[in-house]
């Protein structure tokens, strides 16, 4: 692949999220109110984060992202020329529109979204505000909560009540009582496929192995979904492992600490369908 040398070296990368709508309100780009720009800050060869996606396409988690690439140019009014940074990723947002367009999938798009943040380890049934709130940065605040709540604010109180009682039924549930639980509140099969990739794709990043790096939706009939998020250091880098394409695939995070996998995985079941995938 050739790649064009940017036009203006003095332009620095940075990613962007462009809002088609800001000013058009009945502008989309395929379907898409939003779209974030991304640099390849930390992947030389441009390929992890692309690739990781397409993989969960081809597998059929249709819960993760859209992703492609683009050549970016930016022209500000009063410059002499436009600035060209390069070839950029594109990602589709998480957001309202995201559930709107799949929400034949999901049933409905008026559910509970949330993005996971590190320390999201889906144990601590806390509901206080350095764990479960709503993301507020200016230039006098930075607070992000471990759990993000991405919905309107006069329904934060019922989500994390909703979030607290998932986990509480997960982590105090075994045996049978555990996997009807699960089969009537997850889609334990697409989750399954998801960390089939996940540990594929040496996803060390993630919540089984660091509580991070994820997003997921409550539906309207209080069913969780997985939704993967952030797959740019993938493929052997490593941070929080020896070598992220050698692990044993059922032992893959830790469990302990962030129990859902494994505790999905202690049906046979279950087990015996994530080792198929």
């Amino acid at each position: 692949m050739n790649y064009t040398i940017p036009a203006n070296p003095d332009w620095k990368h940075a990613s962007f999220t462009v809002n088609f709508k800001k000013y058009r309100k009945l502008q989309f780009f395929h379907q898409s109110e939003k779209l974030i720009l991304k640099w390849f800050k930390d992947d030389a060869n441009y390929v992890r984060e692309v690739c990781s996606y397409d993989l969960f396409e081809r597998f059929g988690v249709w819960t993760a992202p859209q992703s492609s690439y683009c050549k970016l140019t930016i022209k500000v009014t009063g410059d002499a020329k436009a600035g060209y940074f390069g070839v950029y990723q594109m990602i589709e947002p998480v957001d309202e529109t995201y559930l709107a367009n799949r929400s034949t999938l999901f049933n409905n798009n008026s559910g509970n979204l949330w993005k996971a943040n590190y320390g999201a380890d889906l144990k601590n049934t806390s509901t206080a505000p350095d764990l479960m709130g709503m993301e507020n940065i200016t230039l006098t605040s930075n607070y992000t909560p471990a759990y993000d709540y991405k919905g309107k604010s006069a329904k934060l109180e019922t989500a994390k009540s909703q979030l607290a009682n998932f986990m509480t039924n997960v982590n105090s549930k075994y045996g049978k009582n555990l996997q009807s639980y699960l089969s009537g509140k997850m889609d334990v099969s697409l989750f399954l496929k998801t960390y089939a990739v996940n540990v594929i794709l040496g996803m060390w990043d993630d919540y089984w192995s660091n509580n991070n790096n994820f997003y997921f939706y409550f539906g309207t009939d209080e069913k969780f979904y997985f939704i993967p998020y952030d797959y740019d250091n993938k493929f052997g880098t490593s941070f929080l492992m020896t070598d992220s394409g050698s692990q044993n695939p059922l032992e893959w995070g830790k469990n302990s600490e962030n129990p859902l996998v494994a505790k999905v995985l202690s049906i046979l079941e279950f087990k015996m369908k994530y080792i198929q995938y």
